[in-house]
């Protein structure tokens, strides 16, 4: 049985005459008017509906753009800096990292420290790395200058060992190999790597 009403349901009165045509336009101009009404609030209902689903979009991802953001200089996650005052030489150093940069800090195994006028360095093993004081520690085995600084620019570093062959005039695919630089370099070398089994 059809819910429509009688001036619609073509299957009670299949007339086509205008007047029968009329009256079912007129039912369903009716119909719409009546719908009508409801559409400012239907209107409000998805513009509350949009703000919230935004809001909540913006809450959840804002704190990730943010993280992403931070990280998204590599400079910064891989290179510190340092005013601590100490001396080129080498064995132990121990240089603080101001905590606005060691909280995304990641230090390398292996890193150089330069003179932030490039005239001085420092290379060697990190031994130990606190990122809530800031406080880095490393085993120097390699220098080039003299003096003391309080500038210096932390960066990844190759291995010293690597690159002692070079440094020192070694023979590289078949050419020498030397550098002109005040250079000291006291940790192990290559033969000294194979020797004791790979371990430094």
């Amino acid at each position: 049985m059809s819910n429509l009403p009688v001036d619609l349901d073509f299957s009670v009165d299949r007339s086509a005459s205008p007047e029968r045509m009329n009256r079912a336009m007129s039912n369903i101009d009716a119909r719409l008017r009546a719908l009508e009404t409801y559409k400012p609030n239907f209107d409000a209902e998805l513009a509350l509906i949009q703000q919230v689903g935004l809001d909540r979009l913006n809450n959840a991802l804002t704190p990730v753009y943010q993280s992403l953001t931070a990280l998204a200089d590599l400079g910064a996650i891989f290179e510190a800096t340092s005013t601590t005052l100490a001396e080129i030489a080498t064995g132990t150093l121990t240089l603080l990292v101001p905590t606005t940069q060691a909280a995304q800090f990641a230090p390398a195994r292996w890193l150089s420290v330069m003179s932030s006028d490039a005239t001085a360095m420092m290379a060697g093993l990190m031994t130990s790395w606190d990122r809530t004081t800031g406080t880095l520690r490393l085993n120097v085995m390699e220098t080039y200058g003299q003096g003391q600084f309080s500038s210096w620019l932390i960066s990844p570093s190759s291995p010293p060992f690597l690159a002692a062959a070079v440094v020192d005039g070694g023979n590289i695919d078949s050419a020498v190999q030397s550098i002109a630089v005040p250079y000291t370099y006291n940790g192990p070398t290559i033969s000294d790597n194979l020797m004791d089994g790979g371990t430094i």
